[in-house]
């Protein structure tokens, strides 16, 4: 089929059923090396000159272009027409004239074409008349080429339609020779067509718009000056109403005029940023603006304190203050304005009313601006306190963008209604989810500052983790290189330690040569913003760009992000980790954001759970986390939390029988980016404190081998393996293994003597009751294949010995051994000494968890039974 400009169907205009019948049919006929656009609009002052009529703009119908066959214009013209000596006309006696009006058409775009570099273009025309028949009839010279080696019709009437395509390529072929037209390129074409049909975005630039945004949403309103008319006539009021109600932009506007009729006013606020920002904007007035925390310094030198900031001082400073109050030491003011009300205890509130008895107090306020660690005070309890009726409140938002108002609306839905006169903006709100925030966030900012914003209009807030720019990432590298220096140092005595510095060694490189080349090509970035701040510190304030960093570590707080979401006038990106979206216990934000940022849906179902991507065949019925990688050629354990005892003690088995490599894969949340590797050492009896890792992975996800993969040193592993599809031959009896674990009454002791003391000690795992289970797996689970694995193993065996003997019962060292060595045919191979101390360490180990005590007598290892479970207590 034709490709069709516009694709989606015929463009609508006053041809209601001829225009969209050629349109499908030239689709359908024309094969996908024609371009057929429909209805291009001309405007030429030079159109005159074709047939001296003043008509400077037109339309052609159908414009054909194909790089053999060359370009075709077509006019259609439905319903039945009759020629009438020079004119056509309709049955209605309408007069028309379609070939002089598609050769205006054809002689103002030809010459346009052949000016923006195409010389060589000529363009051929031709009638369709749809509901007309011409056969055997007259045909007008305006109908034909009469050139007279190829006299040719350049109509087409109703009986054309059946195969109209070919129709449509035997004219385009006889244009081709009669106007010498060359063959040109598939390239050539596309460039034409982009000439007549160009892409072009032409909204406003963000520097425009910042400007139109300020100046018209930004600015004091009828409505807002009734507000402070109202403010004018009442001695006091508490002003209340969500981010960007206009609240400080009020109170400012309050204190300007109460300054300008040569009024004291003391304005106070929580925030320093803010306090800063309303210092410049009142710098050419008496008014004095400051923190409440700076008010209650002051007051402690007029009382002659020494100002001490240690931890309690937050807590002592309001009863500085109170001091000071008390005796009328903190200066004389006329009025009081307080800005984040939300946040000022009560017992300050009252301070301040006994400070300001019977002058004009006005408390700006909004209860969803409160953060985790803040006490809050209702905009009711405001009042009160103020002997203020009831509070005002300002429900219109004319600061935020639509979308960011919408966004916030449905997060924070309220008891009234909110209202936005702002347009419906999409663009202004730009929610994205990225593997390397970093990076996201540095690209942003550099497309804005190609796109020419200035950095006064940017301002990156964070949650909590600052993005690191160059000189704080040498700062943390720095420290890290000192802390593995002393690491290092300690191997020499702790050999244990090598491997875990190893990893630390190759984690610190990777991270040097990642983010290294990441400022390398965004240099500096950090000078394209106004400043990156906390949103701790930028509540109350405004940019007309915010990037909001939502850093990896921490938990979404739907408050701060809220915070972060209202600061924007103009535009706001946010930027969320991908992995936040695998966190079980989501935000709200989280919840709305994931079902509105396209594709993050698939990228969780590609990624969760991490074996999902991966080629792994599931092997055992009863361990679900255990499976053989294609990939690794190894057995993947993959852990949410911690081993089960269960399969750590397979971890062993495979450990100390497979030829093949185990990888530990673990995570402390669910979240995929966060998933190590540990590949596992094979292990031998005799090894009884070894750190049983042999290598450390990152596993996360490549978008070359469209998986999650191992990483080393920044480089994906599995980009360079070869899945082999075959199981190892062991699988069979590893299957057999779980049978005879599983159903041991099925089988022989001949068959059980096959397992491997891990299996046995599995056997004799599974005879406790689920209780049992439960209380050594709240001491042991986790710690069993890390550290000392032989230890961890005895531990296990002891703990169930204990646990399944009677209350009160005797535990004899020397009756373990024996009886030890007689279920578990491998410990004969251990020296005496060594498995004697094994059993003493496991005992003492439980003894420290008071499951047991030493016997009153003279011989050592005699212990007696404690109560373990709830019901032995």
């Amino acid at each position: 089929m034709a490709r069709m400009i516009p694709d989606i169907g015929p463009i609508a205009n006053d041809s209601h059923r001829a225009e969209p019948d050629i349109y499908w049919r030239l689709k359908k006929q024309l094969d996908e090396s024609f371009i057929v656009i429909h209805s291009i609009p001309w405007i030429s002052t030079k159109a005159r000159e074709i047939d001296h009529r003043d008509v400077p703009t037109g339309e052609i119908d159908f414009l054909i272009l194909h790089p053999i066959y060359g370009i075709l214009a077509l006019e259609v013209k439905g319903g039945v027409i009759a020629f009438e000596r020079t004119t056509f006309v309709y049955r209605d006696g309408r007069k028309l004239q379609p070939v002089n009006q598609l050769r205006r058409g054809v002689h103002s775009l030809q010459p346009w074409i052949q000016k923006q570099g195409f010389p060589f273009i000529r363009i051929g025309y031709g009638i369709v008349l749809p509901d007309s028949d011409l056969g055997g009839k007259p045909v007008p010279p305006a109908l034909m080429d009469i050139n007279p080696e190829s006299p040719k019709h350049i109509a087409f009437d109703k009986t054309s339609l059946k195969h109209f395509g070919k129709a449509v390529m035997s004219l385009m072929q006889h244009w081709k020779q009669a106007l010498a037209v060359k063959d040109t390129t598939a390239q050539i074409i596309d460039q034409i067509v982009d000439l007549i049909c160009p892409m072009a975005d032409y909204t406003q630039r963000w520097s425009t718009r910042i400007l139109s945004d300020a100046h018209q949403w930004l600015a004091l309103t009828d409505e807002q000056q009734k507000h402070l008319d109202r403010m004018h006539t009442q001695q006091r009021m508490v002003l209340t109403g969500r981010s960007g109600t206009g609240k400080t932009l009020l109170a400012l506007t309050h204190a300007r005029s109460l300054a300008n009729n040569a009024l004291r006013v003391l304005f106070v606020v929580f925030n320093v940023e803010l306090a800063q920002y309303l210092k410049a904007q009142l710098n050419d007035t008496t008014i004095n603006v400051t923190t409440f925390h700076k008010l209650c310094t002051d007051a402690r030198r007029i009382l002659g304190l020494s100002v001490s900031f240690d931890d309690n001082w937050f807590h002592e400073a309001p009863k500085v203050f109170q001091l000071a109050v008390d005796a009328q030491q903190l200066g004389d003011y006329d009025a009081l304005i307080i800005d984040e009300g939300q946040v000022f205890k009560q017992e300050w509130l009252l301070s301040f009313t006994q400070w300001f008895i019977d002058k004009p107090i006005l408390i700006c306020c909004d209860e969803t601006q409160v953060f985790s660690y803040e006490s809050k005070i209702a905009a009711s309890e405001i009042a009160q306190i103020i002997n203020v009726p009831n509070p005002f409140t300002l429900s219109m938002n004319l600061r935020s963008p639509r979308s960011v108002f919408d966004r916030l609306c449905e997060v924070l839905p309220s008891d009234y209604e909110q209202i936005s006169p702002r347009p419906h903006e999409q663009d202004t709100l730009r929610e994205l989810a990225s593997d390397f925030p970093l990076q996201t966030l540095f690209e942003s900012i550099y497309i804005l500052h190609n796109a020419g914003v200035s950095a006064q209009d940017i301002t990156v807030v964070y949650l909590q983790d600052e993005p690191m720019y160059r000189n704080a990432f040498q700062k943390k590298y720095s420290q890290k290189q000192h802390d593995l220096k002393q690491l290092k140092e300690r191997i020499s005595s702790e050999h244990h330690l090598h491997s875990r510095y190893q990893y630390q060694l190759h984690s610190l490189e990777d991270d040097h040569r990642t983010y290294t080349s990441l400022y390398d090509i965004y240099k500096n970035v950090e000078s394209y913003v106004n400043k990156t701040i906390s949103i701790r510190k930028y509540r109350g304030l405004e940019s007309p760009i915010v990037i909001i960093y939502v850093s990896g570590e921490e938990r979404v707080d739907d408050t701060m992000l809220a915070c972060a979401y209202a600061r924007a006038t103009s535009l706001c990106i946010v930027i969320y980790p991908t992995e936040k979206f695998f966190i079980s216990k989501t935000s709200q934000f989280i919840s709305v954001v994931m079902r509105d940022i396209p594709d993050v849906k698939t990228i969780i179902k590609q990624r969760w759970p991490p074996y999902r991507s991966m080629h792994m065949s599931s092997i055992f019925t009863t361990l679900p986390d255990i499976r053989w990688s294609h990939t690794w050629q190894g057995w993947s354990v993959m852990e949410e939390q911690s081993l089960s005892i269960s399969t750590a003690l397979w971890v062993l088995h495979l450990a100390l029988s497979s030829q093949y490599p185990v990888f530990l894969a673990s995570t402390p949340e669910r979240t995929p980016n966060d998933w190590s590797l540990r590949e596992y050492a094979h292990i031998s009896l005799d090894a009884w404190k070894v750190y049983p890792i042999k290598g450390h992975y990152e596993l996360k996800w490549c978008d070359v081998c469209h998986r999650i993969a191992r990483w080393k040193r920044s480089h994906c592993l599995d980009c360079l393996s070869d899945d082999d599809v075959r199981l190892p031959n062991e699988i069979q009896d590893l299957q057999r293994y779980e049978l005879i674990v599983t159903n041991p009454s099925n089988f022989s002791p001949a068959e059980k003597r096959k397992l491997s003391l891990f299996l046995l000690a599995l056997g004799y795992w599974r005879t406790l009751s689920v209780e049992e289970q439960a209380v050594i797996a709240q001491s042991i689970q986790g710690q069993m294949v890390l550290v000392g694995p032989m230890i961890r193993f005895f531990q296990l065996l002891v703990g169930i010995t204990i646990i399944k003997s009677k209350l009160g019962s005797t535990i004899r060292r020397d009756i373990l051994i024996n009886q030890y060595k007689n279920w578990f045919t491998e410990l004969n191979e251990l020296p005496a000494s060594m498995f004697r101390d094994q059993i003493s360490i496991a005992l003492n180990s439980w003894k420290s968890q008071g499951w047991i005590e030493k016997e009153q007598v003279k011989i050592p290892g005699i212990y007696r039974r404690l109560a373990i479970l709830p019901k032995e207590a």
